[in-house]
């Protein structure tokens, strides 16, 4: 009888447990891509803008990640982007803001939310920087300029060891061209005339630095460029527009010019980077030219029977308020008109290397 009663449970016991664990593991909640949506972009400045978004639906999992990305092409991502700030996670609004933008510049960006099914994107939206008019700043006397070169050392004992504003044997990190000012200036960006590059490793800083009238000083500011990114040329017309990721303040005299102190080594034909300067005897003798050795620090160009100065141009609208002169340095948008300006000046210039 009892062997008749197993048989008889046994295989209902087993149904039972059966549809136990079938229901067990149904998942009544799947988890789903988050619901997110772009807001307006608003404050827009030469370089800055503020804009963000709301997730209206995490997706049955907590956002972990959400934010603004923006591009100049449509529909950035997360992989693929000019640059990505971060709105926090979960749900709700958020507002960011967008630094380190160019101006005069249309992009596009939207907003983001991720989940541990993948990343959610709201609508794109578009907007343009501003654009600031202003005058070419040229460098200590460039405008009586006849030619412009890319120096090199050269002796008796090394070959080709390098470009005096660039990377060279003799270890400099550093050079820079002085501006003389009286009154307080914010500074946005300049364009800095490379003539020469070779290589891609290590990272370029386009620095200002504090100038007390006798000798650089303290940063002020700086933008890192990757030395891949570096833009050679042999026209003033499209020389390299460096801006700073948020205007520099300064106060009286600056110097601007490019930290080297990351680059490797000047390699002949294989990787160096060189500045463009005006022809000896266009600095009138002012000192404004300045290069940074590694172990005897700052010293002037006229130090070594060179009187030159580098090509290094703020572009710059000069105003005076009730209190204080201000600098505004204006985009890329005006380079080729005021390049024109300062091409006529020197008369057809033609680079030589020696």
């Amino acid at each position: 009888m009892r062997q008749k009663m197993i048989r008889l449970i046994s295989p209902i016991t087993i149904m039972a447990l059966a549809l136990v664990f079938a229901f067990g593991c149904v998942d009544d909640d799947p988890v789903e891509l988050p619901t997110v949506s772009t807001a307006p972009i608003e404050d827009v400045t030469a370089m800055s803008a503020k804009g963000g978004g709301a997730v209206t639906d995490e997706g049955g999992a907590m956002v972990t990640a959400r934010g603004l990305v923006w591009d100049t092409s449509a529909e950035p991502t997360v992989d693929e982007n000019l640059g990505q700030v971060s709105g926090g996670s979960g749900e709700g609004e958020f507002t960011v803001t967008l630094s380190g933008l160019t101006s005069s510049t249309e992009y596009y960006a939207r907003a983001y939310a991720t989940n541990v099914e993948g990343t959610a994107y709201g609508e794109t939206v578009s907007f343009t920087t501003d654009d600031v008019e202003g005058e070419l700043l040229s460098p200590g006397n460039w405008e009586n300029a006849s030619a412009a070169f890319v120096y090199s050392w050269s002796d008796d004992n090394i070959e080709n060891p390098g470009f005096i504003f660039g990377t060279n044997v003799y270890g400099d990190d550093a050079y820079g061209q002085v501006f003389e000012a009286d009154g307080n200036f914010t500074i946005a960006g300049a364009f800095f005339w490379i003539g020469a590059r070779n290589g891609t490793a290590g990272d370029v800083v386009f620095t200002i630095w504090d100038f007390d009238g006798d000798n650089p000083g303290d940063v002020l500011g700086s933008k890192t460029i990757p030395m891949s990114e570096v833009e050679a040329t042999e026209e003033l017309g499209e020389a390299m527009w460096v801006e700073f990721d948020e205007p520099v303040s300064v106060s009286g005299n600056f110097m601007i010019g490019a930290d080297l102190s990351d680059l490797n080594d000047f390699v002949y034909e294989e990787y160096g980077l060189g500045h463009v300067s005006s022809e000896n005897g266009d600095g009138a003798e002012a000192a404004l030219a300045w290069i940074r050795e590694a172990e005897e620090g700052w010293i002037p160009v006229l130090t070594y029977q060179m009187d030159v100065d580098i090509a290094i141009f703020p572009l710059a609208e000069m105003t005076v308020g009730s209190d204080e002169k201000k600098l505004t340095l204006v985009g890329k948008s005006a380079l080729d008109s005021r390049a024109q300006q300062l091409s006529g000046r020197i008369a057809e210039i033609e680079r030589k290397r020696r």
